[in-house]
C-alpha cells in the first residue's frame, strides 16, 4: 500500500512538471465546457485545461466559451459540424455545436470580441480523431479538420495577453482535404467560359491566346478568421460594377464585355491578419505591377482587356502587434481642419485637402490625435471626414536602405545602381522613381547579407538592382529615390542625384525657310533629325494644329555628325500642301521627339496674303544663345531649372504665338500716326468705363498717343494692366514725405519734399519705377520726382517715359516682344520681370482694336534667328 502510495505521488508531481511547462501568465480567465457523446455536458474548465476526453473515442458535439475578468473583453465561436458545415458564430457562453443530433464536431475557429480584443490573443487546439493533439491555433483560424468525416475529441482554450509569452503556433493545427488553400479563385473566359478553380497566387486565365477575362469569382480559405472578401470589376462600357463578396461574380457572363480591371480587399478579423495582393496580365501591357489592398490592377480608360489574373494573400506582422505606432488614414471631404486641440474652437493648424494621407496616433472622443505633412494637432474622427486604411507597426530593430554604384555624372553610359534592403518582419516592396516617374527594380536574395546582417529573420530578396539605358535618359539632372516598405508598413528611402551629359539633339530644316510666302502648290520639307539617345519620331505642325509625322530614316551624310548613332540614315521629310497655310501669318512646327523624351523644336514662319505688313528683323545670334542670356536675368527674380529655362524659350519663339489672332500683337509695331488709323474720345471712354481713376480718360490717352507717337490702345492696355482696372494704390494716388538720394535704396540718406508738396497725392498708372521689392513706395517716389500730381500728368508722363526710354529711344523697343526681349542690346533694358508680359498684354490690346469694328491695317515685326 505504501509503495501505492508512493507511486501516486510520484506520478503526480510528473503530471505537475509536465503541465507546469504549458502554463502561460494572463490578468483575464477563460472557461469552457464541452458537450460528449454518451456523458453529456461535462463540467466548466479553465484556461488551457483539456475539456472532452482522451483515448475513449468519444466525438465532441458540442462546447461553449465565456472570458472573465475584463468587462471590455468577449469572445465567440464557430464549430463545424458533421453535415451542417461552418456553423454562425455563438458568443459568451452561448452553445455551438448540436445537441440531440449524434452529430460530430470537426473543427472550431475561436476570436476575442470588445474594446480590449486587439490587447490579447486567444490560442487553442484540438484532439481530433486518428490525428491525436493538433498544433495550436491562435485569433480565428481554424482548428480540427475538414472532409475527412473526423471527430473532435477534446480541446484546450487560453487567453494570453500580447506582450505575454504564448504556445508556438508553427505546428499544423489544421487540416483539409481541398488542401487548406487561402484563397480560391477562377476565371470567366472568352470562348472557354468558367476555368477551373485555382488557389493561393496560380494562373486563372489565359496569356498569349488574345482572349478577354469577362468575370472572377473569389473566395477565402476555410481556414481563415472572420471577416469578407470584397472585389470589384471595371468592366468594358459599364464602368466600375458594384462591389460583390465571397464568391460571388465580378464582371459580366454571356455579355461579351471584357473586364479592364479589378480591385480587392479583405474586412473584418481576417484583414487583421492578411492582407490581400493581386495582379493582372493586360493586353499590349503584359504582367502588371503586384497591387493590394483596394488598389486598381489593370487599365481604366484605355480599353484594354484583362486576360488573366493571379492572387494570393500575405500575412501581416504579428510578432510586435501590441506595438502599433499609428494607423493611416485618408481626407474624404474636400478639406478638414486640422487644429492645435480637440474641439472645434481651437486654433487651426492646417488645411487637410481630399485625399491626404495622415498618420493617426490615437481617437479620443471623436478627435483625432495625427500628423499631416509633419504638423500634429487634431481633427474631426468621423468616418464622414476620413477612411481608415491600414495600421503601422514600430520596428524593433532598424531598417536597412543601402544604395550604391552611382556616380555624379555619366557621359552617354547606362546608369546601374544596386543595394540590400532589410527589415525584421520582412520587406514588402522596394520601388524606384527617376525624376518622379516610376522605373523597374529587380530583387534577389543576397548571401552576402545573410552573413553581415544577423539580426533580421527575414532576408528573402534582400538585394535590388536597378538598371536604366541612357537611351531613356535625357540629358540634364536627374535625382533618383528608391523606396522600400517593409511588412509593418513603415517606408523609408534615399535618393541620389546625377547628370547625364549627352550631345545635344541636331534638328535642320532645308525646303522652307522664315519669311517664305504660301507655296504656289506644295512644298517638300526636309532635314536632318539627330539624337544620342535615338529619333522617336519627327512630327510636324501648322498653327498649332499637328498635321502628320515626317518619314525618316533616309540616307543622309553621316560623316558631318560621327558622335551620332545612325548618322547615316538621319534624313527626314514631309510635304506641306498651300491648303495648310490658312492665316495672314502661318507657323510651321517641326518637333524632334527623342527616345529619352527630349523635345526639340524649330519654327518657320510663312506669310500669307493679309492687309497686314510683315517686317523680319534679322539677329546675328541664335534664339538658344539669347535664351540662354535671359535665363542669366531670369534666376535673379523667378528662378533656376530646366522648367524656366525651356519657358523662357517657348515665350522668345515668335513662331509660338505669330499665327495666333491673339499673340501676334506681341509683335505689332507700338508707334502710332494719326495716318495709321483715327480713333476718337468717345471710342476710348467707352473702353475705359468702369475702370476706377482711368474712366473717362480717353482724351488724356489719345492726345498722350498723338504727342508721343505712342499706339493709345497698347497705351491703355499696359495701364489696365499695371494698374488692376484702374484700383491699384498707385494709381489712386499716395502721398510722398521725403525722397531718398538712391532710387531703390531705402538705406540711402533722404530728403524731405517742400512744405508745399507736403499732403498732395502723386500717382502712377503705367508702374513706371515700382520695384517688385516695394512697388508702391518706389512707385511713388518716380511719380513724385517726375511731378505726376493728378491722373491726366501720370497718363502724359508716363507716355512720355514710355516713348523715349522704349518706342523711340535710339535702339527703338517698340512692340511688346522688344520691350520685354531687348536681342539688340544683349537681354537689359527690359521692361518687365514677367516672362509672360508681352502675352498678358496682347489679348488687352487686341480686344481694344476690335472695338474699333473696322479692320485696321498694322505692321508686325518679327525677329529672325541666325
Amino acid at each position: 500500500m505504501k509503495k501505492f502510495i508512493v507511486a501516486i505521488m510520484g506520478l503526480l508531481m510528473g503530471l505537475l512538471i509536465l503541465y507546469s511547462n504549458d502554463v502561460y501568465a494572463s490578468d483575464v480567465s477563460v472557461r469552457y465546457n464541452t458537450h460528449v457523446q454518451f456523458k453529456g455536458w461535462i463540467p466548466f474548465v479553465s484556461d488551457g485545461v483539456m475539456s472532452g476526453t482522451e483515448g475513449e473515442s468519444l466525438r465532441l458535439e458540442g462546447l461553449a466559451i465565456e472570458v472573465q475578468g475584463n468587462e471590455n473583453l468577449g469572445i465567440r465561436y464557430s464549430a463545424h459540424v458533421q453535415n451542417v458545415g461552418w456553423q454562425e458564430y455563438r458568443s459568451n457562453g452561448a452553445q455551438s455545436g448540436t445537441i440531440g443530433r449524434s452529430l460530430r464536431v470537426e473543427a472550431v475557429k475561436i476570436e476575442l470580441t470588445g474594446a480590449d480584443a486587439k490587447e490579447y490573443d486567444v490560442y487553442y487546439r484540438v484532439h481530433a480523431q486518428n490525428y491525436g493533439w493538433l498544433g495550436w491555433a491562435k485569433n480565428g483560424f481554424a482548428s480540427g479538420t475538414e472532409g475527412y468525416g473526423y471527430r473532435l475529441e477534446a480541446i484546450q482554450v487560453m487567453v494570453i495577453k500580447k506582450d505575454q509569452l504564448g504556445p508556438d503556433t508553427n505546428a499544423v493545427s489544421f487540416h483539409s482535404k481541398n488542401g487548406g488553400s487561402l484563397i480560391e479563385y477562377k476565371a470567366h473566359v472568352e470562348s472557354v467560359g468558367w476555368q477551373a478553380e485555382v488557389k493561393d497566387g496560380a494562373l486563372s486565365g489565359l496569356v498569349g491566346q488574345s482572349k478577354r477575362m469577362e468575370a472572377v469569382a473569389v473566395e477565402l480559405g476555410s481556414i481563415l478568421p472572420s471577416g469578407n472578401l470584397i472585389y470589384q470589376a471595371h468592366v468594358q462600357n459599364k464602368g466600375w460594377m458594384s462591389e460583390v463578396t465571397n464568391g460571388q461574380l465580378a464582371g459580366t457572363e454571356g455579355l461579351g464585355l471584357r473586364v479592364e480591371a479589378f480591385r480587392f480587399r479583405l474586412e473584418g478579423k481576417v484583414a487583421d491578419a492578411y492582407g490581400i495582393e493581386y495582379r493582372t496580365h493586360v493586353q499590349n501591357k503584359g504582367w502588371m505591377p503586384w497591387k493590394k489592398d483596394g488598389e486598381i490592377s489593370g487599365t481604366t480608360g484605355e480599353s484594354l482587356r484583362v486576360e488573366a489574373i493571379e492572387i494570393r494573400l500575405y500575412e501581416k506582422p504579428q510578432d510586435y502587434i501590441n506595438q502599433k505606432d499609428h494607423a493611416v488614414y485618408t481626407i474624404i471631404v474636400d478639406s478638414l481642419n486640422l487644429r492645435q486641440e480637440p474641439n472645434v474652437g481651437s486654433a487651426r493648424v492646417a488645411v487637410m485637402p481630399r485625399g491626404s494621407k495622415v498618420k493617426v496616433f490615437e481617437i479620443v472622443n471623436g478627435w483625432a490625435r495625427l500628423d499631416y505633412n509633419g504638423k500634429t494637432g487634431y481633427a474631426n474622427a468621423s468616418t464622414s471626414y476620413m477612411k481608415y486604411e491600414y495600421d503601422v507597426f514600430k520596428e524593433p530593430i532598424p531598417m536597412v536602405l543601402e544604395l550604391g554604384g552611382g556616380k555624379e555624372i555619366y557621359q552617354k553610359e547606362d546608369v546601374k545602381l544596386s543595394g540590400t534592403t532589410l527589415a525584421y518582419a520582412g520587406v514588402y516592396d522596394v520601388k524606384a522613381y527617376l525624376d518622379g516617374k516610376e522605373v523597374y527594380v529587380s530583387r534577389y536574395s543576397d548571401a552576402e547579407a545573410s552573413s553581415i546582417y544577423t539580426k533580421y529573420p527575414n532576408k528573402d530578396l534582400a538585394f535590388y538592382q536597378i538598371d536604366l539605358s541612357h537611351t531613356t535618359i535625357s540629358a540634364g539632372d536627374h535625382t533618383l529615390v528608391v523606396q522600400m516598405e517593409s511588412n509593418y508598413r513603415n517606408i523609408t528611402s534615399k535618393s541620389v542625384k546625377f547628370k547625364m551629359v549627352k550631345n545635344d539633339p541636331v534638328l535642320t530644316v532645308e525646303g522652307i525657310k522664315n519669311g517664305d510666302p504660301v507655296p504656289a502648290d506644295a512644298a517638300e520639307v526636309r532635314g536632318i533629325a539627330l539624337s544620342d539617345s535615338g529619333v522617336k519620331e519627327v512630327r510636324y505642325h501648322v498653327n498649332g494644329s499637328y498635321r502628320g509625322n515626317a518619314v525618316m530614316g533616309l540616307a543622309s551624310n553621316g560623316s558631318n555628325y560621327p558622335d551620332y548613332p545612325n548618322a547615316d540614315k538621319a534624313g527626314y521629310s514631309f510635304v506641306l500642301s498651300k491648303e495648310v497655310f490658312t492665316k495672314d501669318m502661318n507657323t510651321v512646327k517641326i518637333e524632334l521627339i527623342s527616345n529619352d523624351g527630349t523635345v526639340v523644336y524649330k519654327n518657320i514662319i510663312v506669310q500669307g496674303n493679309g492687309p497686314d505688313t510683315l517686317i523680319m528683323e534679322n539677329y546675328p545670334s541664335s534664339l538658344t544663345s539669347y535664351v540662354d542670356k535671359e535665363y542669366i536675368n531670369a534666376q535673379k527674380y523667378v528662378g533656376s531649372g530646366t522648367a524656366v529655362w525651356q519657358k523662357i524659350r517657348d515665350n522668345m519663339d515668335p513662331g509660338n504665338f505669330i499665327y495666333d489672332d491673339i499673340n501676334r500683337y506681341i509683335f505689332m509695331d507700338l508707334s502710332y500716326s494719326e495716318e495709321y488709323f483715327e480713333v476718337s474720345v468717345e471710342q476710348l471712354n467707352e473702353m475705359l468705363s468702369g475702370r476706377g481713376v482711368l474712366s473717362g480718360m480717353g482724351q488724356a490717352f489719345l492726345d498722350a498717343g498723338i504727342q508721343y507717337k505712342v499706339n493709345p490702345f497698347y497705351l491703355i492696355a499696359h495701364s489696365l494692366l499695371e494698374t488692376g482696372n484702374g484700383t491699384s494704390v498707385l494709381a489712386n494716388g499716395q502721398t510722398v514725405d521725403v525722397i531718398y538720394s538712391k532710387f531703390g535704396d531705402i538705406n540711402s540718406p533722404s530728403t524731405p519734399v517742400p512744405q508745399e508738396d507736403l499732403g498732395k497725392l502723386v500717382y502712377n498708372v503705367f508702374g513706371i519705377g515700382a520695384w517688385d521689392v516695394n512697388p508702391n513706395l518706389w512707385g511713388a517716389q518716380k511719380a513724385y520726382t517726375e511731378k505726376w500730381f493728378s491722373v491726366e500728368e501720370a497718363i502724359m508722363g508716363g507716355a512720355k517715359w514710355i516713348s523715349t526710354n522704349y518706342i523711340h529711344r535710339a535702339n527703338p523697343q517698340n512692340t511688346l516682344y522688344k520691350m520685354r526681349f531687348n536681342l539688340g542690346e544683349n537681354m537689359t533694358h527690359q521692361y518687365a520681370t514677367d516672362i509672360e508680359w508681352a502675352r498678358k498684354q496682347a489679348s488687352r490690346i487686341k480686344s481694344q482694336f476690335d472695338s474699333l469694328g473696322v479692320n485696321v491695317p498694322k505692321r508686325y515685326i518679327i525677329p529672325i534667328f541666325k
